[in-house]
């Protein structure tokens, strides 16, 4: 086998182009769902882990045995929704601004591939206007945290 650094110089042309087809892909991805599902997933679930997380620690005492454990499997899929679908769509960020900066780093880079590498942006899933980083999951389990003690407050 050869040296694993020359092999990725070889195909460096053919990675950017690939690269471009995944950012097409995400573009297609963000126009499809950035208006309606990703949102509504996004407001959904954590209204939801908050309702159930207040109604399992001030009403616990009136809920029927049966149902009980109904509210903690829901908060549990409610932030494994949150934090997992986040996370995920943060990485996605992270690991093509990776990409481009090995790219960038090749000594026998040309001109044109440079030129190519930066001209592509890192991708980023959209939600609304916005796009998701790295601290989204926490920010939505922190505003959960914080919505749910307000509520116990009260």
């Amino acid at each position: 086998m050869g040296n694993p650094a020359h092999s990725t110089r070889v195909n460096l042309p053919a990675r950017i182009k690939l690269y471009r087809c995944l950012q097409i892909l995400e573009k297609q991805f963000n126009l499809t769902l950035s208006t309606r599902v990703i949102p509504a997933t996004m407001v959904v679930s954590p209204w939801l882990q908050i309702y159930c997380t207040f109604v399992m620690i001030k009403l616990a005492r009136y809920l029927p045995s049966s149902g009980f454990m109904t509210y903690p499997f829901t908060i549990f899929i409610c932030v494994m929704v949150c934090v997992v679908f986040e996370t995920f769509a943060a990485q996605i960020f992270v690991n093509s601004e990776q990409q481009r900066a090995e790219w960038w780093l090749d000594p026998e880079l040309t001109k044109l591939n440079r030129s190519r590498i930066r001209s592509r942006r890192p991708m980023r899933i959209q939600v609304g206007s916005n796009f998701i980083d790295r601290g989204t999951a926490l920010v939505t389990q922190n505003f959960c945290i914080t919505q749910t003690v307000s509520l116990l407050l009260m």
